[in-house]
């Protein structure tokens, strides 16, 4: 898999003393500066644009061409026809190719697909084919993309950074309601679509300009020459840079044969069916329930400003705490969110069960992407975690169609929020069966335990 690199002494790198060569530019101020500039794009990219504002075209989009609320979110069941293939690709791409120009062409071919709804007439299939393209164009800022260009300038700071990308998100979340809202009260739904792809193109280029820059290929080679002996054994696994074909995919079918990867798998899978259920109906549910369009938009910016919260709670929380325990008592939240839903009617109870829903959406995603790293480490953080959204997107994707289907069959919610709730409970067990996550140090010389099932120098156990 290439040549050995033989590691410096600390006091050739400039490292402080005690800490690891290649590590002395991990944790820096030039971390924190990439962060700032994976953040910002976050914050404009089509998964916080088009994620967090996808429920308030609901009702306009019904109203302008008569389609049915299922048909509508049907859209995102259809990516699971592709996603797989996509999320793949960005897991191969954020191991093999260098990642500022990548997100250079994921920026400007996402911006461009948010206009182009701005196009749209009454065919319900030209719809679906934008909804469906974005899993393309949108591949380069991605959120595997930065958190694979974030996770290569951290390591004990790991958590928190995840957390604060993903807390970027949320930022987005809180914003874009709001100025969705806006333009559609203003001028319409088509203008509310071009101002979407306007903001992703000249926020996220900004950033990627001034702020983000790769960590040098020598600390990289470096850190991963003294990796933990768990993280050198799942690193064995990936394939040299240049290798293609059966080479170039066999470390994603090594991680199909582990207990571990299909344990996450499922947690990840109960809790996206259970949130597909209600976040991308969330705003349609209120709209049911009377509450008018102005609020709706408060209340959506609500479940953002509760998703920064938690994603810097998970983040701060996975540097201190283990993190499968964070796993099943996350699950708490939204089961409770849901039953609050289920049972009551008013605006003071939407409004905490949309802050509950929220903390706890928040929490997942840095979590998820922290328990990968912390597993299988840095050199296939890309593909596990691909193969991990593969898993998500299946939950996500079609929980909102069933939700509509089932709306549209009883004609409000109370099925789905049931739904949600049995998945919610299922992913608290499904968290309490992952194994242990020890704390690993990538970057430097120590060999700490490996996770709970594996043996020191092995990979996980096969299925």
């Amino acid at each position: 898999m290439g040549a050995a690199v033989t590691p410096a002494p600390p006091e050739a790198t400039g490292a402080a003393p005690g800490q690891a060569a290649g590590a002395a530019d991990l944790d820096s101020p030039a971390s924190w500066r990439v962060l700032a500039g994976c953040g910002v794009i976050f914050v404009f990219s089509v998964p916080a644009l088009f994620g967090s504002t996808f429920g308030l075209f609901m009702v306009p989009l019904e109203k302008a061409f008569g389609w049915s609320r299922g048909a509508i979110a049907f859209s995102l069941t259809l990516t699971i026809a592709i996603s797989w293939v996509s999320v793949l690709v960005a897991g191969w791409l954020a191991d093999h190719v260098r990642l500022k120009p990548l997100l250079a062409v994921g920026i400007v071919l996402g911006a461009a697909n948010l206009a182009a709804f701005a196009a749209m007439a009454g065919e319900i299939t030209f719809f679906y084919g934008l909804v469906v393209a974005l899993a393309f164009t949108s591949l380069g800022a991605s959120p595997l993309i930065l958190s694979k260009t974030v996770q290569g300038w951290f390591d004990r700071r790991l958590g928190a950074a995840l957390g604060i990308l993903f807390a970027c998100a949320s930022v987005g979340a809180v914003l874009h309601p709001l100025t969705v809202t806006a333009v559609m009260t203003l001028a319409g739904w088509r203008e509310a679509f071009l101002a979407m792809g306007a903001m992703a193109l000249a926020g996220g280029l900004l950033a990627r300009w001034l702020l983000v820059r790769e960590r040098p290929a020598a600390a990289r080679a470096v850190a991963a020459a003294q990796a933990s002996p768990t993280h050198a054994a799942q690193a064995a696994m990936a394939p040299a840079a240049g290798e293609t074909g059966a080479n170039a995919i066999a470390p994603m079918l090594a991680l199909l044969g582990q207990r571990l990867w299909w344990a996450m798998g499922l947690w990840n899978l109960l809790f996206a069916f259970g949130s597909g259920c209600i976040m991308v109906h969330f705003a349609a549910l209120l709209h049911d329930r009377g509450v008018p369009m102005g609020q709706i938009g408060v209340v959506a910016s609500l479940i953002g400003a509760s998703m920064f919260a938690g994603n810097l709670l998970a983040g701060w929380l996975a540097d201190r705490v283990d993190p499968r325990r964070m796993a099943y008592l996350l699950m708490l939240m939204p089961l409770a969110a849901t039953l609050l839903l289920w049972l009551g009617h008013g605006m003071a109870v939407m409004v905490l069960a949309a802050l509950v829903l929220g903390l706890s959406g928040g929490s997942d995603g840095s979590l998820s992407h922290f328990l990968v790293r912390h597993y299988w480490g840095s050199a296939l953080y890309g593909q596990a975690s691909g193969t991990q959204m593969v898993i998500t997107a299946l939950g996500g994707g079609t929980a909102p169609w069933i939700s509509g289907l089932l709306r549209d069959a009883s004609g409000n919610y109370q099925l789905s929020l049931m739904v949600a709730a049995g998945c919610f409970a299922a992913a608290v067990v499904a968290g309490w069966c992952m194994p242990k996550a020890d704390r690993a140090d990538p970057a430097g010389p120590a060999s700490p335990a490996a996770p709970a099932g594996t043996r020191r120098g092995a990979a996980m156990p096969a299925a």
